[in-house]
């Protein structure tokens, strides 16, 4: 039987979940040692910074549950509340959302898939992994490359390394003035790099127990490497340090950061551990001057934001509503109609109550993590007694539902209507300013941004490939531009279809010349001037692939379209 038990960033907290994290290097013993102590006859283990899985065919879960606790000396009933455990089909349903980013704590992030991949690899190599397991993660990679490719699942990815940097803003006025260290070398720290030195960082350091490796990736960002045993003489130089590497154990230390707070004269340190189990010991974050985070805390960032957005609108709805049936109330003048509106009214002041409520006590967890300030949190009560105190209003009001409605009474609330209706207006305006609009459809090419980054109408957040209409690049010489009129038609063939050729027309012809791309296949010589145009495929959803090389014939001298004309409906002249 194939089942799948684990924990993850849903299930448990980050204290827990680095008490079963595997080692990488460790993961061939670990998968051996499973194997042959209990009656395990495939495993899998896969064990990232915000999971540890494991995937086996067994008669029984309690015995991994029992050696996943001895193994990582544990005691089971500290870890058995956090366990989940799914078999067979739901086992299949979980390693496909795993694997398309789906159960993510970022969605949509790409990374799992090739720990995944790793996961499997490793246990293909340790010859733990079976026919079923072989079979259930090829399909699960499969499915991943669909939900991919046909869904716009990875178009809303918040980075973890982008709410890092937007973090650090918060502290520092200025990340270009700030020295960075990095830990490690891993792929995170590729990605928090090129996401911190975009801000163009006054010095950029990598340590790494690999030094070759970390002064590969110090050359791209012109920093330095040292080595990871080197970390605690080099901590004081920097301001802000980002720590993600497979150690078992903190490489970062509480005296190690004491001693180096004390020589940075107690100026501020920004500190992100994104590693699981930890890099910096926990104490770390108790000293006054020192700002550490954690994955989940960077997670707890990201959500607060669009929370706070979508309940503003659902108050604002919420009060436009209750204004609205007053308004209704009023000019009935039916007193159950009065009744059921007052009772309405109070329901919806209790709502802001418990969302004034529910406000105030994250804003006074956020304070205690020094996610915001005091202030803010003030701001949260005062609006917290203000919400309790337009109840106790709508309660009192309720009492005097006998009195019949007065002309100027339903003028007031016909104001107020207007009023609130232009609120709910504009903080929906607002919301659709937080979501991005393609032109036209297509297929994400390049994210040039990621949340996080400051954008603006003049700068591109994505490039796309665009999808309806089809058409392929080409390359029109100097010499025989004036041959080629637009319209033209054209013939395109693929290697994979040889035999199939597809209709095509010029629907673009670029105003300027360019030298031709080193990447494309043509018998003029290569400092020769040409033209970049497009040509439209007709028919082609099911043969034509964005980025697949093809062949386009295009009969010269063709004469030009005419109006009314139908490309697609036309063959293509012969040479």
């Amino acid at each position: 039987m194939i089942f799948t038990l684990g924990i993850n960033h849903h299930s448990a907290p980050l204290a827990i979940r680095e008490r079963v994290a595997f080692n990488a290097e460790k993961l061939h013993q670990a998968l051996g040692d499973l194997t042959r102590s209990q009656p395990v006859k495939e495993v899998a283990i896969l064990s990232t910074c915000n999971r540890t899985e494991i995937y086996c065919s067994a008669d029984t879960p309690e015995v991994v549950i029992d050696w996943l606790s001895h193994y990582h000396q544990v005691e089971r009933k500290e870890i058995a509340p956090y366990i989940y455990l799914h078999d067979k089909p739901e086992a299949i349903r979980h390693a496909f959302r795993v694997a398309s980013g789906l159960d993510s704590m970022v969605i949509g992030e790409p990374q799992i898939l090739g720990q995944m991949k790793d996961a499997v690899r490793v246990a293909e190599e340790s010859g733990t992994l079976g026919t079923q397991l072989h079979k259930l993660f090829q399909r699960s990679f499969s499915v991943a490359k669909e939900v991919r490719t046909t869904t716009a699942i990875g178009a809303n990815i918040v980075s973890m390394a982008a709410a890092g940097v937007h973090l650090a803003e918060r502290i520092f006025e200025s990340i270009g003035q700030q020295r960075i260290l990095f830990i490690g070398a891993g792929e995170m720290i590729e990605l928090c790099a090129a996401h911190f030195c975009a801000k163009g960082p006054k010095q950029v350091t990598i340590a790494n127990r690999t030094v070759e490796r970390g002064r590969a990736l110090a050359e791209r960002y012109n920093g330095t490497a040292i080595r990871l045993e080197d970390v605690g003489e080099h901590l004081a130089q920097h301001d802000i340090v980002v720590s993600c590497t497979a150690s078992p154990l903190p490489i970062i230390g509480l005296g190690m950061v004491e001693r180096a707070v004390k020589a940075r004269r107690h100026r501020p340190i920004f500190m992100v551990d994104l590693a699981v189990p930890r890099d910096i010991e926990e104490e770390v974050g108790e000293l006054d001057d020192v700002f550490l985070y954690t994955v989940d805390d960077l997670s707890q960032l990201v959500q607060t934001a669009g929370e706070k957005r979508q309940a503003a609108v659902q108050q604002a709805e919420a009060q436009a509503e209750a204004q609205r049936q007053l308004v209704q109330r009023l000019q009935a003048g039916s007193r159950p109609q009065e009744i059921r509106q007052a009772r309405a009214q109070r329901e919806a002041a209790r709502i802001a109550v418990d969302d004034a409520d529910r406000l105030y006590q994250r804003q006074q967890d956020l304070v205690a993590r020094h996610f915001i300030s005091q202030q803010q949190a003030d701001s949260a009560r005062f609006a917290l007694d203000k919400a309790r105190a337009q109840w106790h209003a709508a309660d009192e009001a309720t009492r005097l539902v006998e009195l019949g409605p007065r002309p100027e009474d339903i003028a007031a609330a016909r104001a107020v209507l207007a009023v609130n209706a232009t609120t709910v207006a504009q903080l929906r305006h607002d919301l659709t300013q937080a979501t991005l609009h393609a032109p036209s459809s297509g297929v994400i090419d390049k994210r040039v941004l990621e949340i996080g980054d400051m954008a603006s109408p003049a700068k591109p957040v994505f490039t796309l490939t665009l999808t309806d209409p089809l058409w392929v690049r080409v390359w029109l010489p100097e010499a025989q531009l004036g041959r080629v009129p637009p319209g033209a038609r054209a013939s395109v063939t693929t290697d994979s279809q040889t035999g199939q050729r597809l209709r095509g027309w010029i629907g673009y012809v670029a105003p300027t010349a360019e030298f031709t791309p080193k990447s494309v296949e043509t018998a003029e010589i290569r400092s020769s001037l040409v033209y970049q145009a497009r040509v439209f495929v007709c028919d082609g959803a099911d043969t034509l692939r964005a980025g697949m090389p093809a062949t386009v014939e295009i009969a010269l001298d063709q004469p030009a379209a005419q109006a009314g004309d139908t490309p697609c409906q036309t063959p293509a002249p012969t040479r």
